[in-house]
């Protein structure tokens, strides 16, 4: 059920989330129906090189609506050696090589299947926020907390375990 007072409450980075999800699942479309004809590997490439514009693109048009701009917070990071290793890592690893094994696996599966594993994905990202920013913010030299446990974060977590369970439960041995 809705909350009453969700429009209300909308703001712009819900409605730029929502837009995000409407291209992420044409990206699953996409590479589900090209990807049986294509090396689905080298859209990659090219995903990226759009992906990249329109993230420019969006900074560019809300920048004066991002808190750090005002302080100068980009100016500064952007002078930090640490920024681009950090970069650099956040660009390889859960980026291009997850997107490659992900353009180039997810032909063998359906669309729905696909869509169901990457609700996977806010599970293990919470998970890495309660590991990886200690780790990180010793390398940066910043104060940085892990993300809490929390009892709600695990039951949330469960329910994702057992949707997808469900969800992808052969239908020959559904009761």
């Amino acid at each position: 059920m809705i909350a009453a007072d969700a429009l209300q409450k909308w703001t712009l980075g819900d409605s730029v989330t929502t837009l995000g999800a409407f291209f992420f699942s044409a990206q699953i479309l996409l590479v589900d129906q090209l990807g049986k004809r294509y090396d689905s590997a080298a859209f990659t490439p090219s995903m990226f090189a759009a992906t990249s514009g329109l993230a420019l693109l969006t900074f560019g048009a809300l920048q004066t609506q991002i808190p750090e701009v005002a302080v100068g917070g980009w100016t500064t990071l952007a002078l930090q050696p640490q920024f681009f290793l950090l970069l650099m890592v956040l660009v390889i690893f859960p980026s291009l090589l997850a997107f490659v094994w992900m353009n180039k696996y997810q032909p063998s599966l359906s669309a729905g299947q696909a869509a169901v594993i990457y609700t996977f994905e806010p599970l293990f990202a919470s998970t890495w926020a309660m590991i990886v920013p200690g780790f990180l913010s010793v390398v940066c030299l910043v104060t940085y907390a892990n993300e809490p446990y929390s009892g709600t974060l695990i039951v949330g977590g469960a329910f994702v375990l057992l949707a997808n369970l469900l969800a992808l439960w052969p239908e020959g041995n559904q009761a």
